[in-house]
């Protein structure tokens, strides 16, 4: 009953009251010698608080989890939970690790989540773990491997009448395009996947993809309607859903560098951003806020300011190297130096 209700209030955006059931499921688990229950508990915990921008917190959960999963025990509670509990515990994992500042842990965390949904037999846990993968995949600004499984993702979702992973599998399909330089066709996409998204009554993630259709129109030079959208996006974090705050801000900040605004007005909203990423404790999105507002610094002559603010971001990470972020910033630091 608490699983249920925790996943009616998480799907539905509704943070603080999804907490609250969790922490019930999670007392009421520690209560039992099952170690499935506790894996469930601390992943429910992890997920809403990640949900909440707690990514610390939400890490310490969902490292927890995974090392209490055992596959050969725990397999049977896929058809009680929705989806087999290590594989959506990977799957929350992957992304929390990435905001951690590990993407190739995540990455790898990713990847188990995939191994242990295809060895489940369980065709719903495989789309979910596709499609949480491929949001780890497209906070990476992994093209390739986004689209590759959300391809999976959409075949499954298809068939078998998976409406919500339909709906997030479009929009992540559409991040894609845009990436590649179809501008039209991404911002369709991601539209469709939004009011789809909707009719099934889901709210979890949507400022996520509110960021993403974001993206595609800058991408589009349509800077307007991307002002838009943000603004839109900051109306859905009431419910206390805050995981993409700091993306936010900073898209914003990006926008008003393009649009009529001043300097001055997206200086303060990078600010921000970096702010916000650096409260909420993510190392990725710290990394991008910083990018974004060393360019803008290097841009204005500021440039042993703008080296100054990235270098020790940049010095912090000790892997993914080869993630189009990281790569970005090493580049950049080269340009101010």
């Amino acid at each position: 009953m608490l699983f249920g209700l925790w996943s009616a209030h998480y799907t539905a955006g509704k943070a603080a009251i999804a907490l609250e059931r969790a922490e019930e499921f999670f007392a009421v688990a520690q209560s039992h010698t099952d170690a499935g229950l506790s894996c469930i508990g601390h992943r429910l915990l992890g997920a809403t608080r990640f949900m909440m921008g707690d990514f610390p917190r939400a890490l310490s959960n969902l490292e927890r989890a995974a090392a209490l999963y055992k596959p050969d025990e725990h397999c049977r509670l896929a058809l009680q939970f929705g989806q087999d509990i290590g594989a959506s515990a990977f799957s929350s994992l992957s992304l929390a690790l990435w905001h951690a500042g590990y993407p190739d842990r995540g990455s790898h965390a990713a990847n188990e989540a995939l191994r242990y949904a295809r060895q489940s037999s369980h065709v719903h846990t495989l789309a979910y773990a596709l499609i949480y993968t491929g949001i780890t995949a497209a906070s990476e600004r992994c093209v390739a491997l986004t689209e590759e499984r959300t391809e999976e993702a959409l075949a499954l979702a298809e068939e078998h009448g998976f409406a919500q992973w339909a709906a997030y599998g479009k929009m992540l399909k559409g991040w894609a395009l845009a990436q590649r330089g179809q501008g039209s066709s991404a911002i369709e996409q991601i539209r469709e996947g939004l009011a789809a998204t909707r009719q099934t009554g889901a709210r979890i993630w949507e400022p996520f993809f509110l960021g993403l259709l974001t993206e595609a129109f800058a991408l589009a030079d349509k800077i307007d309607e991307g002002l838009k959208i943000v603004l839109e996006a900051s109306t859905t974090v009431a419910s206390g859903e805050k995981m993409n705050d700091a993306e936010l801000h900073r898209l914003r900040g990006e926008l008003m560098l393009r649009s009529a605004l001043s300097d001055h007005e997206s200086d303060a909203s990078l600010q921000l951003a970096l702010a916000t990423a650096r409260k909420q404790g993510s190392r990725g999105y710290e990394l991008r806020a910083a990018m974004s507002l060393a360019r803008l610094w290097g841009e204005q002559g500021r440039r042993a300011k703008a080296h100054e603010l990235l270098a020790p971001v940049y010095g912090w990470f000790t892997e993914g190297f080869d993630t189009a972020d990281l790569k970005e910033a090493k580049a950049l630091l080269d340009e101010l130096t």
